[in-house]
């Protein structure tokens, strides 16, 4: 079982109800409804930079402990594909940086990960990218299949290619694994921008693919698939990212057959998101979802939904809400269970920030969480890596990924550094929220610094707040109470510091630690490929951690978001794409802003 924490605090929501334009005018007034607390749970020092491709939960077997993996730079940059492994207590270990070479024509370090899935039915799972064939004066858009290989299962060799465009152009497309026609077979769903062309390569054998569907100008830089009439057949819908100002949905008539089922004028220009729900109102029905971003009024961005309103044709537009974002907008929004009631909630990129509503009622959505950024791309996978049974959300863009998850409990004593006794008693304190539901709830000590705990009890009932421990007679100078509270999933917190247990009447007591919030320094300065920073806190609060060159463009974020007391060390590990020269580090804490210079020379 997992039990532990690292990252940062509770986020709580900061939106009104309401959709639309007097949603946006009670956000200005400050009101909320929704109560939702979602809390940072972990944090990784590389991610996306533009919204090419996504964070891929991969997971090579049942029995294997998941990977995150996605690409860490801007398209085709040779950055690199970075695989993350999940190693319990919400950490997460860099375990490759696939870069490759150009010897085989297929440069790994340009893989754009969109999906993982056993596409050739024969286990273990594939990762879906898209990448570029390096040869002499010409380049290749290709679909690949990448295959795991090696001690860490990472996928790192070519399973199966094929080349979709023979013009090189600075972009990325969207590629799907799905099984549209229902017919057993696993299809790759491709669509070329640059052609304007989209087609369906359907799994004939391993690693063998045929074209059985392809189709001129009906696509744009997203799509979604789904049952979105409730007729048991599958569409797929898609809105043109340009001015122009159309929403298309095809149906699947047939095995491997498709048609162009509506076309709807879309209420705004500029479609750059679309993607779907499975079972937002519990009905287990799929709907609709296109962000749209008008450029001449000051960034504007809307979310509508689309669905039909006379028999299975005759999609509607109804909005759910507006907001603005800072600049040009890299985003890939999704829909996924957070709060483990199987309905799934919506979670919107706007690229600067992220809002999340769960359905009410017909048309109806109310806004639940609130989160802002300080880059323009924010790209939303939800998926349960931990295995608790609650998703978290990953959010990945500017360079960094942050890892969120629902809060379902919250020690609040013993919560500081105190000195108890054998045989004292101590009131332990919590505090639960809803949603989740919460059934029952278990008080555990933790007395080093390892993971291992001491049962202290089990079945509290969910309206309990308070216990009354009896304090061990033990010696420890590491000790934390953790609580988890059991519902839907189960989940943790634990004390924000360690406090002590020491015999009465002890050899005079070693002075507690104490911190003073500061940038210690980074080592090694100058530096070649990594240096360490590390810092203190003296208490809870917001920090960050960026590098940025001499132009103030950041170039890697090392910490963002709230965490607790203590010493801690944060490594900046240099990409080969950096180049030499002077860097900036700004720290960010309690008030505290500091600034110190590096130097990369290789």
């Amino acid at each position: 079982m997992k039990l532990g924490s690292t990252g940062g605090g509770s986020l709580r929501p900061r939106l009104p109800i309401g959709g639309g334009l007097l949603g946006l005018a009670l956000l200005v007034a400050g009101q909320a409804r929704a109560d939702w607390h979602i809390k940072q749970v972990a944090y990784l020092n590389r991610g996306q930079h533009w919204s090419a491709g996504r964070v891929v939960p991969y997971r090579p077997s049942q029995d294997s402990t998941p990977l995150l993996v996605f690409h860490g730079g801007i398209p085709y940059s040779f950055s690199g594909v970075y695989f993350y492994r999940y190693v319990s207590m919400n950490r997460y270990r860099l375990v490759k940086v696939d870069t490759g070479n150009a010897s085989s024509g297929f440069v790994p370090g340009n893989m754009q990960p969109w999906q993982a899935g056993d596409v050739n039915g024969v286990g273990p799972l594939e990762l879906l990218a898209s990448n570029i064939n390096m040869q002499p004066s010409v380049y290749y858009h290709l679909a690949v299949l990448y295959a795991p290989h090696g001690q860490w299962l990472c996928p790192d060799s070519v399973a199966w290619s094929r080349t979709y465009d023979s013009v090189g152009v600075y972009g990325e497309a969207p590629f799907y694994i799905t099984d549209s026609d229902q017919d057993g077979k696993k299809e790759i769903f491709v669509w070329n921008d640059y052609r304007q062309r989209a087609f369906m390569c359907e799994n004939v054998g391993l690693n063998l693919f045929h074209i059985v569907w392809e189709s001129p100008v009906i696509g744009g830089f997203c799509f979604a698939f789904g049952d979105l009439d409730h007729d048991s057949l599958i569409e797929f819908a898609t809105a043109d990212p340009y001015p122009n100002g159309w929403v298309k949905v095809l149906k699947c008539t047939g095995d491997d057959r498709y048609v162009l089922w509506d076309s709807v004028a879309a209420p705004s220009p500029n479609g750059n998101d679309v993607f779907a729900a499975r079972n937002l109102d519990g009905s287990g029905r799929s709907v609709m979802f296109v962000s749209f971003i008008n450029y001449s009024h000051d960034y504007h961005t809307y979310l509508y939904t689309f669905e039909p309103t006379q028999g299975t044709k005759n999609y509607q537009a109804f909005l759910v809400d507006s907001s603005f974002c800072s600049g040009t907008m890299d985003a890939r929004s999704c829909c996924g269970d957070i709060d483990g009631d199987d309905r799934e909630e919506i979670l919107w990129s706007n690229g600067d920030h992220i809002r999340a509503y769960r359905w009410i009622g017909p048309h109806q959505f109310e806004p639940i969480w609130y989160w802002a950024q300080d880059s323009t791309s924010a790209n939303i996978t939800v998926y349960d890596v931990n295995g608790n049974g609650y998703s978290e959300i990953i959010e990945s863009g500017g360079g960094s990924t942050h890892i969120f998850e629902i809060e379902a409990i919250r020690v609040l004593n013993p919560n500081r550094r105190v000195t108890l006794h054998p045989g004292d008693t101590c009131r332990i304190r919590w505090q639960t929220f809803n949603p989740p539901p919460c059934d029952s709830i278990s008080l555990f000590l933790r007395s080093d610094s390892a993971w291992r705990f001491d049962t202290l009890i089990h079945g509290l009932p969910p309206t309990d707040t308070s216990w009354v421990w009896t304090v061990p007679d033990i010696r420890s100078d590491s000790c934390r109470i953790v609580a988890i509270a059991y519902g839907p999933g189960w989940q943790y917190d634990e004390s924000d510091t360690c406090f002590r247990i020491a015999p009465v009447g002890v050899e005079e007591q070693p002075p507690e630690p104490t911190y003073e919030t500061k940038l210690v320094g980074a080592f090694p300065n100058p530096l070649t490929d990594a240096t360490s920073i590390r810092f203190e806190l003296s208490r809870q609060s917001q920090v960050s951690i960026r590098i940025c060159d001499v132009s103030g463009r950041t170039a890697a974020t090392l910490a963002e978001g709230v965490m607790k007391p203590g010493v801690y060390h944060r490594d900046w590990e240099v990409a080969p794409t950096v180049p030499n020269g002077i860097y900036f580090l700004e720290f960010s804490a309690a008030g505290l802003r500091e600034s110190r210079k590096l130097i990369l020379t290789r």
